[in-house]
């Protein structure tokens, strides 16, 4: 006798990759943006982001203190994100951008 099909465990989920397109834009729009970035600023923002690196191992790496590392890579996205939206790439990150208070 011939067992019954059995009916899979795990449920066909959809595919949620980025359609190859948007994400080569956006990849595109990121390079743009930091390449107006401080150089300092893009070589701490690419330990960080795509090395991942730590802030110690990024110090360690570009000779400078933890704190200027912090710094570098924090202005790198504010001017990145700062960047990206005057040229559209986004309507508005409100969360990304908080004002300084005076």
């Amino acid at each position: 006798m011939r067992r019954p099909a059995s009916t899979p465990l795990v449920e066909q989920l959809p595919d949620r990759r980025p359609h190859s397109e948007p994400a080569r834009q956006l990849a595109e729009e990121l390079r743009r943006a930091l390449a107006k970035v401080r150089t300092e600023y893009r070589q701490a923002f690419l330990l960080f982001h795509e090395q991942e690196l730590s802030y110690a191992e990024i110090a360690a790496a570009l000779d400078c203190p933890l704190g200027t590392v912090k710094t570098w890579v924090h202005r790198a996205r504010r001017e990145v994100i700062e960047i990206m939206g005057k040229r559209g790439v986004f309507r508005e990150v409100p969360h990304a951008l908080r004002p300084v208070a005076s």
